[in-house]
């Protein structure tokens, strides 16, 4: 089976991110957001827009993580970027057009990467492309002003990760990209 072409997974995942944008803007119109993140698993094609703020990553970690040898501060810097810990983690989860218009297109990705499992270098650079191709959207939304419906706190930052590998790796990635556009 042959991929979908990275011009159209951009062209269907662009409108659908600016859309769960919009609905998280209306459902949290006092937040201010220190972070987007697309949480990725590509070999399933699965792409997972996340968020937080400062004022639930604070409520998350007083709940869960602080206690006496772990400081709320330590907490705070230690999960900041673990996006599963995010209190609007997967947003778009339950979303009916993203379930219609993105599904199909990951259904494909997952077989066409199933069917390269004896050809583990092609399915790493495609792997690599797809990531590559989430950085260009969020830089893509980015400079089209998409985030400007979310209030931002001053240092607010964009990342994209797969679901196995370090925050570094995606960030040192995106960098890449912004620095290429």
């Amino acid at each position: 089976m042959k991929p979908p072409s990275f011009e159209q997974i951009a062209a269907v995942l662009q409108p659908l991110i600016r859309i769960e944008l919009s609905k998280l803007a209306a459902a949290h119109p006092d937040s201010s957001f220190y972070g987007v993140a697309l949480d990725c698993n590509v070999d399933y094609g699965d792409v997972y827009v996340s968020a937080n703020t400062e004022a639930a990553l604070r409520a998350h970690c007083l709940e869960k993580y602080v206690r006496p040898d772990r400081t709320l501060e330590k907490a705070m810097s230690d999960l900041k970027w673990a996006l599963g810990d995010w209190t609007y983690y997967c947003i778009n989860a339950e979303s009916d057009e993203w379930a219609n218009q993105w599904r199909p297109i990951a259904q494909q990705i997952e077989t066409y990467l199933f069917e390269l499992n004896d050809d583990d270098d092609e399915a790493s650079d495609w792997h690599d492309q797809f990531l590559e191709t989430m950085c260009r959207i969020l830089v893509s939304l980015e400079n089209e002003n998409a985030f400007d419906v979310l209030r931002r706190d001053p240092d607010f930052r964009l990342c994209c990760a797969d679901h196995d590998e370090s925050l570094e790796d995606g960030a040192a990635r995106m960098q890449r990209v912004r620095e290429s556009e």
